[in-house]
């Protein structure tokens, strides 16, 4: 029996769906933005998701974690970043990329706990070469603007260096729906995926001539959750909680 699943379709999720398009498997695929993808499994348009972490305070439906597998990093993730032409003080305004609930909602809990600052925050939609004081930027965006802002935060890099933990931007899970043999299944593709990411990295570095895709790939961003990841997990869902965060 196929499931259906929903999966962003970053160039950090290109191991697995370099897995998933080399596989025979029962899985009905749909590529879509990371809020996307939290709402494909809340609605029961996907039993299986590579869901936002953001997303999991929000489900509805009973889930469960499958396949071990993620995407995280433990340091600089290079594509969540508060880009800024004023220094944190100074910030009045940030605009938000309307495709993350994660990232948001990590800036928000940064600027409360950490930075002790308190901007006004403004959903819109990010599209290349859009200049603004400060602005969250997420996904393969942050490459080509990047160099437009004098000042970089790496929200992943400010996790760790405030918390000591790995950040767990996005997480596998699947619903009661899911069977157990599919499950089984997906976590053999992602395994050997993972194994062969050198390989994956060589086929599509020339898509990405401006991107150190070894570097980002298997340096910046960790697919395989550990006890540790899951623990820096708990304490993002923690400060959640604490803050009483709306869906954004």
């Amino acid at each position: 029996m196929s499931s259906k699943l929903s999966i962003v379709n970053y160039i950090n999720t290109l191991p697995f769906l370099w897995g998933l398009d080399r596989a025979s498997h029962p899985f009905l695929i749909q590529k879509k933005i990371p809020s996307l993808c939290g709402e494909d499994f809340i609605s029961g348009a996907a039993d299986i998701c590579l869901i936002p972490t953001g997303f999991l305070p929000h489900l509805t439906r009973d889930y469960r974690y499958i396949t071990g597998h993620g995407i995280a990093c433990t340091g600089a993730v290079r594509t969540v970043k508060l880009l800024s032409n004023k220094p944190l003080e100074a910030i009045e305004h940030i605009a938000l990329d309307d495709h993350s609930t994660t990232s948001s909602s990590l800036l928000r809990i940064l600027c409360k706990f950490y930075w002790n600052i308190g901007p006004e925050f403004v959903k819109t939609e990010i599209i290349e070469n859009s200049i603004y004081d400060a602005v969250l930027m997420i996904g393969d965006k942050v490459f080509a603007n990047e160099e437009h802002y004098k000042y970089h935060y790496d929200l992943g890099e400010v996790w760790k260096t405030w918390t000591n933990k790995p950040f767990v931007f996005a997480i596998w899970i699947g619903s009661d729906n899911a069977e157990n043999k599919n499950i089984e299944q997906l976590t053999k593709i992602f395994s050997k995926s993972i194994r062969s990411l050198s390989d994956i990295i060589d086929a599509y570095q020339p898509d990405f001539p401006a991107i150190d895709l070894n570097k980002y790939l298997s340096g910046n961003i960790e697919y395989r959750l550990s006890q540790n990841h899951m623990e820096g997990l708990e304490k993002y869902l923690d400060y959640i909680n604490q803050l009483e965060l709306e869906l954004v």
